[in-house]
Order: C-alpha cells, then structure tokens, then sequence
C-alpha cells in the first residue's frame, strides 16, 4: 500500500460528517473532504504517488504549509493531484518526488484538534479546491508501490561472451546450460566461470536447437533471447 504515513491507518475517513466541516453541509453537519492519519507531530510523511511538489494556499484552516503532489502526463493520477494539509515541513515548490519519498512531516498547523495529516484527492482538478471536487483517496492509499530492486544473483549479457574467464556470470551461465543438458541428455562443463571451449560447444548447441542463431566456433556469445530461456525459473536477473 502507498500509505503516506507508515505505520499508521486512517482516523477519520473520507465523506464522515460532522460539526468540524463546512463542505455540503446538512443537520448532520459537513462531509470530510479526505482521509486523516493521526500521528505525532514530526512523523515522516511519504509519497503515496510520484510527481512534482505544488504549494498551494487554500485558506489558514489548512496551515502555513500545505502543499499538492501534482503528477506530469503520463504518471498515474496525472488528470489531478493529492493535497496534504496541517504539515509543519514541505518541500521546495517544483521539487521531483517518487513514491516513499519523504515529502514533510505531521504536524498541527491551522484549525486541528491534535496533531494529524489531512490528504485529499482530487482527479481531475489541479491547483482548484471548492467542495465539489474531491473524491475518495483510497485508489492513492491503495495504489502498488515499484517493486523493491532485485537482490538476487546478476548476470551480465556483456560477459556471456566467448574468452571471460573467471566470472560470476559465466558461471550462473554454466549452471543454466548444465540444466538444459541433462534434459536433453547431452553433455555438462565445469562451473568455472571460465567461458572457454566447452560452454562455448553448448552454447552453441542450445542456439541451433531452438532456433536462436548459430555463432561461429570459438565467437559464441549469449543474447538476451538465449538469456531469457536459460535463465527462466532461475531465479538469475538478466542485465
């Protein structure tokens, strides 16, 4: 989840009525207008979506810094934008961010109770705030983070060629070419990571059997089509 402060859920939810509220009013009172997460004053405040740093000033209730993530064409979300209110921290206006950037810090700036972060959303407004154009923010809370970096092991395609020695990448390229050949019942080399005369004969056999080229003895390196299939189900991250 893109939850802008980790740890913490929501304490006052999107469309809630209550006395403390002006927008759409009625004898129950006014709607919320986004979603709250109480916190303590100083608490890390992430991007739940990537784009750039907006300030805005939508009237002292909200604070001396609130502020708006306004994504570009072509990010996510990029018709409107998310504003965040009662911060003690922003960023410089036009400041890139991405998603887990710390962008500010929980505050109680202009008219709380205690000390929370105030998050709106709107989707196809920028820049504007009335009572009109807010919408639940859930799609920003539940929106997927970028998968975490890989951590496994790497093979190099710039390696996979005949003549390195002594490689990590030759070598999870030795393992892969040993897999295929005990399933078609040819022969094994030496995980070496010495990328000689042996890896270069299955490399080669591997190329004319499923039709990926077929490089001169001795010349042999690996693709990334190659790659792909010697790798798959691995575990081993082709760059």
């Amino acid at each position: 989840m893109a939850n802008p402060v980790p740890g913490k859920s929501v304490t006052t939810s999107f469309g809630k009525r209550g006395k403390h509220w002006s927008c759409k009013k009625t004898s129950a009172g006014g709607i919320h207008t986004g979603v709250d997460f109480a916190a303590p004053s100083g608490t890390k405040i992430v991007a739940p979506i990537a784009g750039t740093i907006r300030h805005r000033n939508y009237g002292s209730a909200f604070g001396r810094h609130q502020f708006a993530i306004s994504p570009s064409k072509g990010q996510p979300f990029a018709k409107g934008e998310v504003f965040f209110a009662h911060t003690r921290t922003r960023l410089k206006d036009g400041t890139k961010v991405k998603i887990g950037d710390k962008i500010a810090e929980v505050g109680a700036e202009g008219n709380v109770t205690g000390a929370h972060l105030h998050m709106e959303y709107m989707p196809s407004t920028k820049g504007k705030w009335n009572c009109y154009v807010h919408a639940n923010p859930k799609p920003i809370i539940d929106a997927k983070a970028p998968a975490a970096p890989s951590t496994g092991p790497t093979a190099l395609l710039s390696n996979l060629k005949y003549g390195k020695m002594d490689k990590a990448s030759v070598r999870h390229l030795q393992r892969a070419l040993n897999a295929e050949a005990k399933a078609r019942g040819g022969q094994t080399v030496k995980v070496t990571g010495n990328y000689l005369k042996a890896t270069d004969r299955e490399v080669r056999l591997c190329q004319k059997k499923h039709g990926f080229g077929l490089d001169p003895e001795g010349k042999s390196f690996v693709g990334k089509k190659q790659a792909t299939h010697l790798f798959k189900g691995t575990g081993v991250t082709v760059k």
